[in-house]
C-alpha cells in the first residue's frame, strides 16, 4: 500500500496548538515549557 499526501498547510484551518503557537512568543515556551530534572539520588 502507497500512502500519497500533499503539503498540510496548518494556516487554511488552525488547530488549537497552532494557535497557541502564535499566539505567544518563542522565549514564552523556553520560560514556560522547559525545565531541568533532577539529580538521581545517589545514596542508595
Amino acid at each position: 500500500m502507497t500512502l500519497l499526501a500533499g503539503p498540510i498547510d496548518t494556516r487554511v484551518s488552525p488547530t488549537k496548538v497552532n494557535e497557541l503557537a502564535q499566539s505567544h512568543p518563542i522565549e514564552w515556551f523556553a520560560g514556560n515549557l522547559i525545565t531541568t530534572v533532577p539529580l538521581r539520588d545517589t545514596w542508595r
